[in-house]
């Protein structure tokens, strides 16, 4: 199974129940791209994010911690994770994913969802 920002942002918007809703940011060193960012508004909603990320995409995808391919997913959430940034917004701070590219696919998905 390979991890991408579509399947990020339905995981999260199907299961994340009580998640932010994903958006779309251009953070430092991202030369224009946008990828998948989180706006947070506390240290506990920021120190619970990557975690609850993790439980979203494994309902959403029906990944048991038991099977076998459970050592590869948790490599694959491991490479999404790796590089998360973060930078302080005026009204809280976004977390955000540049190997996560946000394209039409997650546009198209949030639009649904609101």
């Amino acid at each position: 199974m390979r991890i991408d920002s579509k399947l990020v942002v339905e995981a999260v918007l199907t299961k994340g129940q009580g998640m932010p809703v994903p958006r779309s940011y251009s953070g430092r060193v991202m030369y224009g791209e946008n990828c998948v960012g989180f706006l947070v508004q506390s240290t506990r909603e920021k120190l619970s994010l990557l975690s609850d990320i993790k439980d979203a995409l494994r309902d959403f995808t029906g990944q048991d911690e038991s099977d076998e391919v459970s050592i590869n997913f948790d490599s694959e959430v491991a490479a999404i994770f790796r590089p998360v940034r973060e930078d302080a917004m005026s009204v809280g701070t976004i977390i955000y994913f540049p190997n996560l590219l946000w394209d039409e696919a997650c546009e198209k998905l949030v639009e649904d969802y609101d």
